[in-house]
């Protein structure tokens, strides 16, 4: 990953940080109370499926494949929905790379790659734990969401522009916010 970082570099950009998404516990993040909350509705669902529709579409005499088919149609958005966090959790942790630059912050999320100009970048740190952060960059910074995590994966985009990111649980989140303040920066 590192190679993508460097291939993104323009002439004589130099890089300031590099990190990865530090390891986190699920449960950890701000958002925690509608992760839960969505675990809940996945539970009524599979509860309310197996207790309810399943015996009941049994007793009519239905085949086993359409029992499975109804199983799966009713839980699969419930389920989705409720994994989410956990799946972005993983592609985070695994696959993420985050860099300042005296030009540039980036960040590489497996395949995609966001870039916002540092020049006038307003920022601000969120969900501190211990020394770790998040950082969040332009359009992101006014955002409502909750869900930091979502939003280091998806950036925050307006008609297909990235508009603001997300540095997602980071190590040492005071020093990175300190090379980003512009006093604080070497001359380009």
């Amino acid at each position: 990953m590192e190679n993508t970082l460097n291939e993104l570099l323009e002439q004589n950009e130099k890089v300031l940080w590099f990190g990865r998404v530090e390891k986190s516990r699920l449960l950890d993040a701000p958002d925690r109370r509608r992760q839960i909350a969505l675990w809940c509705v996945a539970a009524v669902f599979l509860i309310a499926t197996v207790a309810f529709v399943l015996p009941y579409m049994a007793g009519i005499g239905r085949p086993a494949q359409v029992l499975a088919i109804a199983f799966v149609v009713i839980n699969f958005v419930p389920l989705l929905l409720a994994s989410r966090p956990a799946l972005d959790k993983m592609l985070l942790e695994g696959k993420t790379l985050y860099a300042v630059t005296d030009r540039r912050v980036i960040a590489v999320v497996k395949s995609n790659v966001y870039v916002l100009p540092l020049e006038g970048l307003d920022f601000v740190i969120t969900g501190r734990s211990g020394t770790c952060g998040n950082i969040r960059f332009g359009a992101a910074v006014g955002s409502d969401s909750p869900d930091d995590r979502a939003d280091a994966v998806l950036g925050i985009q307006d008609q297909r522009q990235v508009t603001g990111l997300v540095f997602y649980h980071i190590a040492d989140v005071d020093t990175v916010a300190g090379l980003l303040r512009s006093e604080e920066r070497p001359a380009a």
